[in-house]
């Protein structure tokens, strides 16, 4: 593993290789950098707090990609959104206010508490929804024996909101939500099981779009939870 908290971003990676079973790696990437580029943010996506995930190779919990700057301004205002990305989305709005397909006002400042490469966490929080009356702030665990992600989400909220979380699948793995519980299987890498936190109902949708490379577009699905909340919440994802 190795953090650069300096920058925002911070890499859990383990990787062996196993005799008989192959090469295994397990990396995921968290997301606690600026909005993007000077002033304007050029090129930003509004994704603070957001991670992906790989297995042995294979893309599991991805970033929706790009696919567009200057053509289809729906779906460029999708792929840049917030709700298409692994974190957390308020009220249904971004945690920036997009100014124009490659720019962005009122940017958040994304804030790392704490970190640990050596154990293995990292705390982080961002103010992009100040406005909304809420602060979000995410700490991630990586157990390295047990090869098991902790991610651990706190919601301060002074009003009643509503919070929307999605974990968005790769388009060649299949989910099977079971409960509490997901099971992901991973064409040419290990199974993935999610132990999500019961406070929240989940749903597996399939109206979201993964962008591979710039201008090609295909559907997957993504896990989904909408809860409304007022004072401290906390839930916990395995």
């Amino acid at each position: 593993s190795r953090f650069f908290p300096e920058s925002g971003h911070f890499i859990f990676r383990r990787a062996e290789d196993i005799a008989g079973s192959g090469f295994h790696e397990t990396y995921l990437h968290f997301d606690a950098a600026p909005l993007g580029f000077l002033s304007i943010a050029a090129h930003a996506h509004a994704d603070a707090l957001s991670f992906i995930l790989h297995v042995d190779g294979k893309p599991v919990l991805v970033d929706p990609g790009t696919f567009t700057y200057h053509t289809h301004k729906d779906l460029r205002a999708y792929f840049v959104s917030t709700i298409a990305h692994n974190t957390v989305c308020v009220n249904g709005k971004n945690q920036a206010n997009q100014a124009g397909p490659t720019m962005w006002l009122n940017h958040y400042k994304a804030k790392v508490v704490s970190c640990d490469e050596t154990s293995g966490e990292v705390v982080a929080t961002h103010n992009g929804y100040d406005s909304e009356g809420v602060s979000h702030t995410r700490k991630i665990q990586f157990n390295r024996d047990e090869n098991e992600f902790i991610i651990t989400d706190t919601l301060r909220c002074e009003k009643t909101a509503t919070i929307e979380i999605p974990f968005h699948l790769h388009p060649n793995v299949t989910a099977l939500l079971d409960g509490s519980t997901v099971t992901i299987d991973v064409p040419g890498a290990r199974r993935v099981v999610m132990v999500l936190d019961e406070i929240l109902s989940y749903t597996v949708r399939d109206d979201g779009w993964y962008s591979e490379h710039f201008g090609e577009k295909v559907p997957t699905k993504y896990l989904y939870a909408k809860m409304e909340c007022k004072g401290n919440v906390e839930f916990v994802t395995k």
